[in-house]
């Protein structure tokens, strides 16, 4: 099962004396014994130096400006000391929201509760003869990216790549899910190059590694897919004889893999 994290936070853990770790670009060093002086964030308490070394470490994502309250070095406790905490940021990408599957399946995905994840969607336009999924319900808002369609376009593409970029950097995602062969390729890229710390997660609702092109330009697509499923999280293959092809073909390892059967409420994620 697929588990998306619903909080940020910044957790107490030990630490070696002398070590530092970076933290949001500001430098936590842990003193080099009792009493040893030691440069911290602004917003950090001070104390009993007895109490032992105190280093954060950053959760999933975000940002975390002070330390837990009930620590024994903390003397200040006001509610700024509280632990961060906020809706999970998730951007979806899909190349087009035409009515079928992959529309129903991120309709769904939007519904969780606001409380528990902040949504945002980046699609293109849907080509002559198709009908948007949108046009029904309006509450899908999205961000449209005009040539973020099927086609190929070198230039357009690249274009498409940096927009994205730029969003993701806005938006600050904690989870980039991206669905499809064209979004999937300009979305995990795009994360890649301007907001690697979000997690990517890609969902295959089928493929095109056989039936649509040449042997040749087939072989291109599975060696993209390969190398950019290295940096992919998790993927999700929708039915298992996706699965299997994806598997078989050498494009993405089995213990990668999650299966979702078409059709399946999406409130078991």
């Amino acid at each position: 099962m697929l588990h998306l994290e619903t909080s940020v936070h910044f957790e107490e853990v030990e630490a070696p004396v002398g070590c530092e770790q970076e933290l949001d670009g500001a430098r936590t060093e842990v003193p080099d014994g009792p009493g040893g002086g030691h440069r911290r964030r602004s917003g950090l308490c001070g104390g009993d130096p007895a109490a032992g070394p105190l280093v954060l470490r950053p959760g999933l994502a975000g940002t975390a400006t002070d330390v837990d309250p009930g620590h024994p070095r903390c003397d200040h406790r006001t509610e700024r000391d509280a632990p961060v905490s906020r809706p999970i940021r998730v951007m979806h990408l899909i190349a087009r929201m035409n009515v079928g599957g992959p529309a129903r399946m991120i309709q769904e995905l939007m519904h969780i509760d606001k409380s528990v994840a902040e949504q945002f969607l980046i699609t293109g336009i849907c080509q002559e003869g198709e009908i948007d999924f949108r046009d029904s319900h309006p509450e899908l808002h999205s961000i449209e990216l005009k040539n973020l369609g099927r086609d190929i376009n070198l230039i357009s593409d690249l274009i498409n790549i940096i927009k994205i970029g730029i969003y993701l950097r806005k938006l600050k995602p904690d989870y980039v899910i991206t669905h499809a062969a064209k979004a999937g390729f300009s979305g995990r890229l795009a994360a890649m190059l301007f907001y690697p710390r979000a997690q990517r997660i890609h969902f295959f609702h089928g493929h095109l590694l056989y039936g649509y092109f040449s042997k040749p330009v087939s072989y291109i697509f599975k060696l993209i897919e390969k190398y950019i499923g290295k940096f992919t999280h998790k993927i999700v293959a929708i039915g298992s004889g996706v699965q299997k092809d994806l598997i078989i073909n050498g494009v993405i390892d089995a213990e990668k893999i999650y299966v979702l059967l078409p059709g399946v409420k999406l409130n078991i994620i």
